[in-house]
């Protein structure tokens, strides 16, 4: 599979910028994520991060969990963020914490208070997790919120895959090196990128 990919990915032309789907041999830590980006892919830019919380639970579908990399707000931009609410959950908004916490979390601890800050808000919002699917199989419920939180705070928060936007040249090196690549599938193509061009000059 990862061949017939490559076959593929080196007729594209150079210019071609891609949005994949990665998944890792190994999971990561997301300092090691950090410099797995740093070394793999500098000029690509990770959007979405999977995290491992363990497998399904009760009557539901798998459903994968993970946060954005770029800024998303969570919380209704009219809502005023109390100091009591941002101890609670910490950075539920990425750009939203104390003054204390801001000094005291590294970027990457930053990102694991989000996305367990999320969980722990989710348990709140009981109007949306009393929401039904179409058949019978719940979409997201409270014992995978809740299973999932065990998960991380037991084991940290640990990512299994990326959705990434980077360069075909990255891309097929990536492949060819194996470096903990166990698949990759691209979702996205875009022929020209204006973004790269801009960070190349």
């Amino acid at each position: 599979m990862k061949q017939n990919l490559l076959n593929n990915l080196k007729k594209l032309p150079k210019s071609t910028s891609l949005i994949t789907t990665l998944i890792f041999e190994k999971d990561l830590s997301l300092e090691e994520l950090r410099d797995w980006q740093m070394y793999q892919i500098p000029k690509g830019e990770i959007l979405w991060t999977a995290v491992r919380t363990g497998g399904a639970t009760g009557n539901q579908d798998f459903q994968p969990l993970g946060f954005s990399n770029s800024f998303s707000r969570v919380v209704p931009e009219e809502k005023t963020l109390e100091e009591s609410f941002l101890k609670d959950f910490p950075f539920l908004d990425l750009s939203e914490a104390t003054s204390k916490q801001q000094s005291d979390y590294s970027e990457t601890e930053q990102s694991a208070a989000h996305f367990e800050s999320m969980l722990k808000y989710l348990l709140t919002q009981k109007d949306f997790l009393a929401l039904e699917s179409n058949d019978a199989r719940d979409i997201l419920s409270v014992e995978q919120i809740e299973t999932a939180l065990t998960y991380i705070q037991k084991n940290g928060v640990q990512t299994y895959g990326i959705s990434a936007r980077m360069s075909v040249d990255a891309l097929i090196t990536l492949l060819e090196s194996g470096e903990n690549i166990l698949t990759a599938r691209v979702m996205e193509t875009n022929l020209f990128s204006l973004i790269d061009q801009i960070n190349e000059d």
